[in-house]
């Protein structure tokens, strides 16, 4: 017979690698505030590494951030202000410093800052010393004199500002004064020295001689008056027979029989009366020239009279006997 043939089967296993599912859905936020994260994961399930196949690659965990809502913020203060001057610039004042919430401020529901935000002290203030300032001048005074050289003077105050809380007085001088001229003053005219005696008009019998002296010592200037008398100085010279002459003469005028003879009359008075007739005098006096030495007077009245404003007086109703036969009523007057 044949020889008997025999079949072996042999079994050959095959290694299976791993494979990844799906990712799984995001886990929740790890904070409820704020910045946080969240993972999601993934199996070696799809298929899982059999018959020495190898494990999956790669990593079955992803992370993420997430955020949630915002986290309350509590307030915190900044720090102090520098402090302030004080309010007032002398006596008792207040100082203040203030602080604000704001480091960071309070958000999110967080709780505001706790305290005060304004602190305020008591201060005292020493004025600081004001030294005294000139103001501007003021105007000239008038001139001492009207005319000539004078003095003017003028002022300053020391107000501009005035010293204050023991602040030194300005320097200088408040006063200022300077020479001042107004117009001329008049010069009145003087006269000078007699010049010499001229000679005489004649060399005997009585002549006249004269001189003179000019008003130049000084002359008159701006108005000054005029030298007073005359300029010219005339004497009688060469004059004994001349001055027996005058003297029979005044003898012969001592001793001469003089009539009277009148003046010119005088001007009118005053009317004794306004209205309804008056009178009125003039005189003229007995002196041109007066009786002497057994003279005659002056012929004549010394007085004359005269009748004036012989006009009626207004307003007054006549007496009944100046009334007229026809009934008319005359103004009161003089009727002749």
């Amino acid at each position: 017979s044949s020889p008997e043939k025999s079949l072996n089967f042999c079994q050959t296993t095959v290694g299976l690698h791993g494979g990844y599912s799906e990712w799984a859905e995001w886990a929740p936020c790890s904070v409820s505030c704020g910045a946080g994260a969240q993972n999601r994961l993934r199996q070696c399930n799809n298929p899982l590494p059999a018959n020495g196949g190898r494990h999956c690659a790669g990593s079955d965990l992803e992370t993420r951030r997430c955020q949630g809502k915002p986290c309350p913020v509590d307030g915190n203060w900044s720090e102090w202000s520098l402090w302030e001057e004080c309010s007032r610039t002398s006596g008792q004042s207040n100082r203040t410093t203030v602080r604000t919430c704001s480091n960071p401020p309070a958000q999110h529901g967080g709780r505001p800052c706790e305290g005060k935000a304004v602190e305020v002290i008591m201060c005292s203030v020493r004025p600081c010393l004001v030294a005294g300032n000139w103001g501007s001048w003021l105007p000239w005074s008038p001139c001492s004199e009207t005319c000539g050289k004078g003095m003017q003077s003028r002022i300053r105050l020391c107000n501009n500002p005035p010293p204050a809380f023991d602040g030194p007085q300005c320097e200088g001088t408040d006063t200022q004064t300077q020479v001042c001229k107004e117009r001329p003053c008049p010069v009145d005219g003087k006269c000078s020295s007699w010049v010499s005696w001229g000679a005489c008009s004649v060399s005997c019998g009585g002549g006249t001689r004269q001189r003179t002296h000019l008003c130049a010592s000084p002359t008159p200037q701006h108005g000054g008056r005029q030298c007073e008398g005359n300029d010219v100085h005339i004497d009688f010279c060469n004059s004994e027979l001349f001055l027996l002459f005058i003297f029979y003469s005044v003898l012969l005028l001592l001793y001469h029989r003089f009539d009277g003879n009148w003046a010119s009359w005088q001007p009118w008075g005053e009317c004794s009366a306004s209205c309804g007739g008056g009178e009125r005098t003039h005189v003229r006096l007995c002196n041109s020239p007066s009786p002497s030495n057994g003279g005659r007077p002056c012929p004549g009245d010394s007085t004359q009279l005269s009748r004036c404003n012989t006009q009626a007086c207004p307003g007054k109703a006549c007496h009944k006997s100046a009334v007229s036969v026809c009934g008319s009523l005359y103004t009161c007057g003089i009727y002749t």
